[in-house]
């Protein structure tokens, strides 16, 4: 808006003595020379003389004599503004330094002012300072090729057979290698919390959490078993790490017993193959399909790691603070989660206050870095594209949010591609 009000010609060199503090705020000490002062002091009686009445004159065609003795109080406060808008426009100017945005608020202090000049200084946040990536530093780490054994398209298979299968209700205990239909509640909480409803499990160890097996084992229909959730034995210490105990109530709703069609051409066709050899070839593809895209995602995610750990650079920290407000909105607007944070100690919130910091921090940085990358190495996002990636997110009309959203996304992908394809062989 100020470079509409003021045109380039009408800039002025001013003295301008920087200190960058942390965060992206920058703090100037400005010397504005007297043509700047006394151009804003003209400035100021015409936008005053344009406001007030004087008889026998037309509104802005009073002499300035008359608007100075007459309205001095609002001169003097339209010449302070006029001061320190044409400073800023001509600090800009000269440092290329610009607000982070249009709602950033800018402080300025006027020490002193005269048509001799004036001293005045200006605080505010600023865009970051982004280091420039170079991909070829990027390794990616070993991981060896994955590839579908046959084991896994059998099991694929019987899974897809469930489809297609018939269950018939028992009236006996649970034995392994039956299905049960169950609800499940937390009673951690107060009230407990529905964790599902009506939900079919097979009863066979790592068809099942060991705890959940343990449970169903010897119970029949219409049994509730209070009990405790907990890692699997087997399982990698890190992953029992993350794995915090809950008290639950588990409800057995029916016992039944299965049985599976069998895999035949009659089959393959309800699944849309000609027949058993053109299914498994199916089955094949579309499971190395998973796996790739599971290895391709592993890989965005070093690209992300990496980019946070090697471009450290400063933040602003009003994006910070909005960034981490989003999350905690959408954390709190999940009930179960509001009535989790309430039971929550002050080390388990404080661990959950560094989380929400660290993952904003990096969503931020990346942004930027993204950005820069794809600005450096001269990699255009079309229009068609950003509506392309709104349509898969199912979004049938194009606004201002999801158009945002989907052109993120697409700088994020794009640039993520970019060194995976450059990086270190």
């Amino acid at each position: 808006d100020s470079k509409k009000d003021y045109p380039v010609e009408e800039t002025f060199t001013v003295q301008v003595n920087l200190k960058k503090q942390p965060a992206c705020l920058i703090e100037m000490e400005v010397v504005a020379p007297a043509e700047l002062t006394q151009k804003a002091h003209t400035r100021a009686i015409k936008a005053v003389s344009k406001e007030v009445d004087l008889p026998g004159f037309r509104k802005g065609k009073a002499p300035k004599e008359l608007i100075l003795k007459n309205y001095a109080a609002a001169v003097e406060k339209h010449w302070q503004k006029e001061i320190a808008d044409l400073a800023f426009i001509a600090v800009q100017k000269q440092t290329k330094l610009f607000p982070l945005s249009s709602s950033t608020s800018i402080n300025f202090n006027l020490k002193k002012h005269s048509l001799e000049g004036a001293e005045l200084s200006f605080k505010y946040e600023t865009e970051p300072e982004v280091p420039s990536v170079d991909p070829a530093i990027f390794k990616l780490k070993e991981t060896a090729a994955q590839t579908v054994s046959e084991e896994q398209i059998e099991e694929a298979i019987r899974q897809a057979r469930f489809y297609f299968a018939s269950f018939q209700e028992i009236e006996r205990e649970v034995q392994e290698g039956d299905y049960v239909l169950i609800d499940l509640d937390s009673i951690d909480l107060d009230p407990p919390v529905r964790v599902f409803s009506d939900t079919r499990f097979e009863v066979k160890k790592k068809a099942v959490a060991d705890w959940m097996l343990d449970l169903l084992l010897g119970s029949k229909k219409g049994s509730v078993i209070e009990g405790l959730s907990a890692p699997d034995a087997d399982l990698p210490e890190a992953e029992k790490k993350k794995f915090a105990p809950k008290k639950v109530r588990l409800t057995v709703k029916k016992v039944e017993t299965v049985q599976l069609p069998e895999v035949d051409d009659t089959l393959a066709k309800k699944m849309g193959a000609e027949n058993t050899s053109k299914l498994k070839e199916s089955v094949r593809n579309l499971l190395q399909k998973n796996l790739d895209e599971d290895l391709l995602l592993k890989q965005r995610e070093e690209v992300g790691d990496f980019l946070f750990s090697h471009y450290p650079f400063d933040l602003p920290s009003s994006l910070l603070k909005s960034e981490i407000k989003h999350r905690q909105s959408q954390l709190f607007s999940n009930p179960s989660f509001k009535l989790k944070y309430d039971k929550m100690g002050p080390e388990e919130k404080e661990h959950l206050e560094a989380d929400l910091n660290h993952h904003s921090q990096k969503a931020i940085a990346l942004f930027y870095l993204t950005r820069k990358l794809l600005f450096d190495k001269k990699i255009e996002i079309t229009k068609d594209e950003i509506e392309n990636e709104i349509k898969k997110t199912g979004q049938k009309k194009t606004n201002q949010e999801n158009y945002a959203l989907a052109l993120s996304r697409l700088i994020l992908t794009k640039a993520e591609d970019f060194i995976l394809n450059h990086r270190q062989r």
